[in-house]
């Protein structure tokens, strides 16, 4: 199943929400031959207008997809997987209207086979299909579709239920090639007709978990996680809708993401951590430890600062110094105090 054509390099930014991460999908947006999936010009560090690429670590995309299918395999939970998939893909690629659904705009913003093309992937992740049902795909349909199927079966039209259709997969070690393949199609779809090596995903989150798992779904990927200085991420969370607002709950949150992200000797090679603050105040120091990373020449930074101007995102470092509730920036220096950045950087 490995695809026979040109590889393409998978290079994985991840870290909490509100991190800042879009620094580094900035900065390789100045790079010859890195396409940043992303459908903005505008340079943005806040991560706002970003796209995401949530096909990995949604709770229905291939992370889980691979729990279900391949470790922890059942007679019965990959159908759901697999149709919950299916449903992920089509939010994915359709439009998004602010007044009725929403609409990832993938067919749009990265290729017109989006859709096509993860619609073959699952085809053949599938090792047949049938008409059958159990309890559990009952219990989803509503209340007026299930009396009628009881009726039918009742007065002997129909055995009742056949038109539920049932997946069944088990592909074991092929999980992973099919999963290869179908992202390496995919970017070459989004590569046609541009001279790119390399593409970079912002992936919130998940990478910063399961790095090896994660970069294990690309022939060849790195994975660079991005950190933030706690007291300027809580002015972040009182003003955004998903990041925990209660003082007490965003210490437990910001612990857990920093605890669960913990360097994995396994593959470390392959992962880069940086300070969103570095990346402002010892920017030269910073890009040169990317670069060096990806293997980057200086030569092929072609467009500096065009994306990613670290005079411009002064303003939002330290904004912690003038909110008004001192007791609360207290606290979360006592209890997160691993995890604050230097002061002296912040002069």
């Amino acid at each position: 199943m490995e695809d026979s054509g040109k590889i393409y390099n998978a290079i994985l930014v991840s870290g909490a929400l509100n991190s800042g991460m879009s620094v580094v999908t900035d900065l390789l947006k100045e790079c010859d031959s890195y396409f940043n999936l992303d459908p903005q010009d505008e340079s943005r560090d806040d991560g706002k207008g970003a796209l995401k690429f949530y096909l990995i670590q949604h709770p229905d995309g291939i992370m889980n997809m691979e729990s279900v299918l391949v470790d922890n395999w059942t007679d019965i939970n990959p159908d759901y997987a697999i149709r919950r998939f299916q449903k992920l893909v089509e939010v994915l690629g359709r439009p998004h209207s602010k007044l009725f659904r929403l609409g990832g705009d993938f067919n749009s913003k990265l290729s017109s086979q989006f859709v096509k093309l993860s619609n073959e992937y699952i085809d053949n992740l599938i090792d047949y299909t049938h008409q059958s049902h159990n309890i559990f795909r009952r219990m989803e349909l509503n209340w007026i579709n299930n009396l009628f199927q009881k009726f039918k079966n009742r007065i002997g039209l129909s055995k009742g239920y056949e038109s539920l259709t049932t997946h069944i997969s088990c592909p074991g070690d092929s999980f992973i090639p099919i999963t290869r393949k179908y992202f390496n199609d995919l970017f070459s779809h989004i590569a046609e007709g541009k001279n790119i090596d390399h593409m970079v995903l912002l992936v919130p989150g998940a990478i910063s978990f399961h790095p090896q798992r994660c970069m294990n779904y690309f022939h060849s990927a790195k994975c660079i996680i991005v950190n933030r200085d706690p007291r300027d991420m809580y002015l972040s969370a009182r003003e955004s809708t998903y990041l925990p607002r209660d003082l007490d709950h965003f210490i437990k949150w910001y612990k857990l993401m920093r605890v669960k992200s913990q360097k994995n000797e396994e593959c470390e090679n392959n992962i880069l951590r940086i300070q969103y603050e570095d990346m402002v105040f010892n920017y030269e120091h910073s890009i040169n430890r990317i670069f060096s990373f990806l293997s980057i020449d200086q030569s092929s930074h072609s467009f500096p600062r065009k994306y990613f101007d670290p005079d411009s995102s002064k303003k939002r470092i330290g904004k912690w110094k003038k909110y008004d509730r001192k007791n609360e920036i207290e606290k979360i220096s006592h209890d997160l105090k691993e995890y604050l950045y230097n002061e002296n950087e912040l002069s």
